[in-house]
């Protein structure tokens, strides 16, 4: 039995460096040696068994730990006791670590699990770029794959949502969130923690069957079990299948996106959109809500399909519309931007300056012939970039109502709102405040906040881009 149990430490150390190593090959920009890493940590077995296996590694890996517990005083005296174990094993490991509070207000037995799983992610965020880390670890095990799996097939969600939690994803522009665990059990942490004689605590919370989660694990799961012992390897098999027929379906999709939109991501041209199979309509609806921080579900991807091929409307949350005329399908945003200035736009020379009165600036870009060894840092009124792959002629205008930017380092589009929501400047002059650089299809700089990843300089850059404040009498007016 001692030597199964230590077969099995083994194997759990052996699978969390593997996960580990395959969560940084995929974020090669953000790991640097040593690798900084903020792990978040509850005080739960799982999270307690990743904390403790990052440390095992720190020396061999080069490993730089830092942890954040998020307090979410559900659960009173019990939440504050796992703030204290928390704090009382960072400090044996020699780990700093960060306590994070967020009150809830009203009923907290009422609190989704989505709203305290977002809560915890943007105060994870905030943690990391506050210490310059580029690196979120989380405890996600095999078990969680599978119940998400599960919960998801539940709800209905389309094929997209079941390659289930990917090893790593971004946060933000300049954060990845990574989970080595997902090939690990929790029965495996648990036999970790007993050989390195851990105590961990137990969230009460996780018998509540309210959360469907909850009653997945402990109601669904280990009925299936008794029929199917080998669940967590049949559904990886799945996911991993199923992962693999996504990125076929992405080119695809993305093509898609590129016949419908190729000027206003808010209007699609209706016929082509008809003419596509169903399979890729469903993907492109699919997308186009999770786009727009809807839930995609069977019954919304249908409701659009059937929307548009009856040119009628359909209601999707409080934010947006879905509208279908003979010619066009129309996404309506209820909260389109509404400023005091007139929307405006002006082509830009490249190379060569730009005056724009409006800003009482101009744009120089300047087409580099030497490498170059120091960039400008994000926030600043200029840009090194590489414009092999943006869409002529570019522009400066006014920001729009459907505006989407793929944020640097991310591989995704995002809403142009929700990007600035959670990149606030410090400081910036007040023209720039509704300005960006765009090419023919999305945003691509947002001066004085970031640059969108197609900008990303991968070999050398191609362009400097910088603004120059225009002087009363300056010549190039």
């Amino acid at each position: 039995m001692a030597s199964d149990k230590s077969k099995q430490v083994n194997a759990f150390l052996k699978d969390g460096k593997v996960g580990l190593l395959r969560a940084l090959a995929l974020t090669p920009e953000f790991a640097p040696k040593p690798i900084a890493i903020l792990v978040a940590i509850s005080g739960g077995i799982d999270s307690t068994a990743l904390l403790l296996m990052l440390n095992s590694l720190k020396n061999d890996l080069q490993l730089q730990l830092s942890a954040c517990h998020v307090n979410h005083h559900l659960r009173a005296e019990e939440s504050d006791k796992d703030e204290a174990f928390c704090h009382e094993l960072c400090s044996q490991l020699q780990i700093p670590l960060t306590i994070e509070h967020l009150e809830q207000s009203g009923e907290t037995s009422t609190v989704s699990e989505e709203k305290l799983r977002q809560a915890r992610y943007e105060r994870l965020t905030k943690i990391a770029q506050e210490k310059g880390i580029h690196l979120v670890a989380t405890a996600h095990t095999k078990d969680d794959q599978t119940e998400t799996l599960l919960f998801r097939l539940f709800r209905g969600t389309g094929k997209p949502g079941l390659v289930g939690m990917p090893i790593s994803r971004a946060l933000a522009e300049d954060i990845t969130l990574i989970r080595p665990m997902l090939s690990i059990s929790r029965a495996d942490c648990e036999v970790y923690l007993e050989s390195c004689g851990q105590s961990a605590r137990h969230d009460s919370s996780n018998n509540n069957l309210a959360y469907r989660r909850n009653f997945i694990r402990h109601n669904v799961i280990p009925v299936i079990k008794e029929q199917f012992s080998n669940l967590a390897e049949s559904l990886e098999r799945f996911r991993s299948l199923n992962e693999e027929e996504e990125v076929f379906f992405s080119a695809a999709v993305e093509s898609a996106f590129a016949e419908l939109s190729p000027a206003d991501l808010n209007k699609w041209t209706r016929k082509i959109f008809l003419a596509f199979p169903p399979a890729i309509q469903r993907r492109v609806l699919w997308q186009a809500l999770r786009f727009r921080d809807i839930e995609p579900s069977y019954e919304r991807i249908e409701g659009c399909r059937k929307a548009i091929a009856d040119t009628s409307a359909i209601s999707l949350d409080d934010l947006w519309d879905l509208r279908a005329t003979t010619d066009t399908i129309f996404w309506h945003d209820k909260e389109q931007i509404k400023e005091d200035v007139e929307p405006w736009q002006i082509e830009l020379k490249i190379p060569g300056i730009t005056p724009l009165l409006p800003l009482n600036h101009a744009l120089k870009i300047e087409a580099l012939e030497e490498p170059v060894s120091t960039f400008p840092a994000k926030g600043e009124l200029s840009a090194i970039a590489d414009l092999s792959q943006v869409s002529f002629p570019l522009v400066v205008r006014t920001r729009m109502a459907g505006d989407a930017i793929q944020p640097f380092g991310m591989q995704e589009m995002v809403k142009l709102k929700k990007y600035l929501h959670n990149h606030k400047p410090e400081s910036l002059p007040n023209p720039f405040a509704n300005i960006v650089v765009a090419d023919q299809k999305e945003v691509l700089w947002v001066p004085g906040i970031g640059l969108s990843n197609k900008l990303k300089v991968v070999g050398s850059p191609s362009h400097l881009l910088t603004w120059l404040k225009l002087a009363a009498d300056c010549a190039i007016c």
